[in-house]
């Protein structure tokens, strides 16, 4: 009867998927000697369960006073970190492989070929090593470098290169902002037009300024009302207006404008306009151009 004794080593080779695998055989308990072929099959299971890997065997092992030594090598996928078991078969000669029972459990040294599966894999995927991570650093994270500026000005802030293109497509002094529109005080929505109302004061007595920045001014008549000169006027190709709600006051007074203006309609020709009190005078000015001979204006007075 052939036996193995467990007194056996196990360790695993540097940089190798390989096991060194160190046992003692007895030979009707005595230890054997002489030339026997051995067998070595990896499990996932002290009995039955799943094989992994094929078998290796040694044949023609020479075993002196019991004693053997085997290099195995079941490959890298064979330690994933579960429980393995050995089972060995021994003979001698031609004879049938006598498998020795029980299985033998591998010690944890063999799973150092565990760290050598996953290391590289690791480095690959979780760490990203050195070399790979930096080209991936580069394509990646670089970006922002390299196209930041420009996904800036195209999107948030519109920047210098960006804005000198749009004001030489438009001919126009355009803002570096993503919403133009609300920044020009233009309604985004298609709800009922709101303008502000503002109200000038006099420049000089009865005299006041046309401004076009104001679309919609509000003015009480307690005084002669002189519209003397226009202020921020448009570049040539634009057009601008403003809107004067002119209500009358206790008394009836006069509207004059600059004599450069052009006059639209019976009531505008016919200067100074009566501003009759307690009623509303409406007079709407447009500019084209920042010239003072581009303005020009029309009246409508409520009765």
């Amino acid at each position: 009867m052939v036996l193995l004794s467990l007194v056996a080593k196990l360790s695993a080779a540097p940089a190798s998927s390989a096991i060194s695998y160190q046992g003692r055989l007895l030979s009707l308990g005595v230890p054997a000697n002489g030339v026997y072929d051995l067998s070595f099959s990896l499990y996932d299971s002290s009995t039955d369960g799943q094989q992994i890997g094929s078998s290796i065997t040694n044949s023609t092992l020479a075993v002196s006073n019991g004693l053997f030594n085997v290099l195995l090598d079941f490959g890298v996928d064979a330690f994933n970190g579960n429980g393995r078991w050995l089972e060995i078969g021994v003979r001698s000669g031609t004879s049938e492989f006598a498998i020795l029972s029980p299985r033998q459990p591998l010690a944890p040294a063999p799973y150092a070929i565990t760290a050598l599966n996953q290391g590289s894999l690791t480095s690959a995927t979780n760490s990203l090593s050195a070399t790979l991570s930096g080209q991936i650093t580069a394509a990646t994270n670089d970006i922002s470098q390299a196209s930041s500026v420009k996904i800036t000005a195209s999107t948030n802030d519109l920047n210098a290169v960006l804005c000198s293109k749009l004001i030489a497509a438009t001919n126009a002094s355009w803002i570096a902002s993503t919403n133009w529109i609300t920044a020009q005080g233009f309604q985004t929505s298609n709800a009922p037009t709101r303008k502000p109302l503002s109200t000038p004061g006099p420049s000089n007595g009865t005299n006041y300024v046309l401004d076009f920045a104001s679309e919609v001014i509000q003015l009480v008549a307690t005084n002669n009302v002189n519209l003397v000169q226009s202020t921020n006027g448009t570049s040539s190709g634009w057009y601008a207006e403003s809107l004067w709600y002119i209500q009358g006051g206790p008394t009836t007074q006069l509207l004059t404008v600059n004599p450069a203006w052009t006059p639209l309609g019976v009531l505008a020709a016919n200067m100074p306009c009566i501003l009759v009190s307690n009623k509303l005078t409406i007079v709407a000015f447009s500019v084209r151009g920042g010239g003072e001979s581009n303005v020009t204006y029309a009246i409508s007075r409520q009765e």
